[in-house]
């Protein structure tokens, strides 16, 4: 087997691993309104906690300064604002839990194609650090399947579609390892630190905008708050994995 092979099969697996945070927000298909607001709680707190922890830094590390990271960032609000109109005017009747997780399972996939270069390159130059870094990556995938796979359930999607749109996201890992070992050459920090703070803006737009407002119309617990502090701790975890 060749190398470039051996690393995208790698990050190819490690996205795949979405499905497995898929599969547990199966378990608990309860539509009960403390879970709704629950999961969708955990999303935000999720995606939040990898934008402002991981994301963005690594974003401004590549670029090198903080204020073209936050531009670019406050780019990717602005696109998750032109795709919700766009959502509403071709799909007006849709349930606003369904187009929500529409909007979440865009914003991993984006996330997760830079996300896919990361184990390719760092194959190539090690096979042992590519294994460890896309264990890690897998760990990670596991809440964001969560976070796709709750709000479609929520909206009234079916279990097909719902598994679809996180296999979708997962294998967008596998894209971005594929197009890594196409233009490899190209793949400069400046260019991938761009596309990293765009991500971090779509995924901090569409958890304050969307998830979080949800989560609060859903029920007046706590049940918002303990979701999104779930969501952190559980983002957190597999990323000090990865670290």
């Amino acid at each position: 087997m060749s190398p470039e092979l051996f690393a995208f099969l790698l990050a190819s697996l490690a996205g795949l691993a979405t499905l497995a945070g898929a599969g547990l927000a199966l378990l608990r298909r309860d539509h009960s309104p403390r879970l709704l607001a629950g999961s969708l709680a955990f999303a935000a707190g999720a995606m939040l906690l990898v934008s402002f922890w991981e994301i963005l830094p690594e974003a401004a590390a590549n670029l090198g300064t903080w204020w073209p990271a936050l531009f670019l960032a406050g780019s990717g609000a602005l696109l998750v604002v032109a795709l919700q109109a766009g959502l509403d005017k071709l799909a007006p009747d849709r349930g606003r839990h369904s187009r929500v997780g529409l909007l979440v399972a865009l914003a991993i996939g984006l996330h997760n194609l830079p996300e896919g270069a990361a184990p390719f390159v760092s194959a190539l130059a090690s096979p042992e650090a590519g294994l460890v870094i896309a264990l890690a990556i897998a760990l990670h995938n596991i809440p964001e399947g969560i976070a796709v796979v709750s709000p479609m359930l929520a909206g009234g999607a079916s279990t097909v579609r719902a598994l679809a749109f996180a296999a979708v996201a997962g294998l967008a890992e596998a894209m971005g390892a594929g197009i890594a070992w196409l233009f490899v050459a190209w793949l400069s920090a400046p260019v991938i630190g761009g596309m990293l703070a765009v991500v971090a803006g779509i995924m901090v737009w569409l958890s304050l905008a969307e998830l979080l407002p949800a989560a609060r119309r859903a029920t007046r617990g706590l049940a918002p708050v303990y979701g999104t502090v779930t969501g952190m701790a559980a983002m957190a975890l597999s990323l000090l994995a990865l670290g």
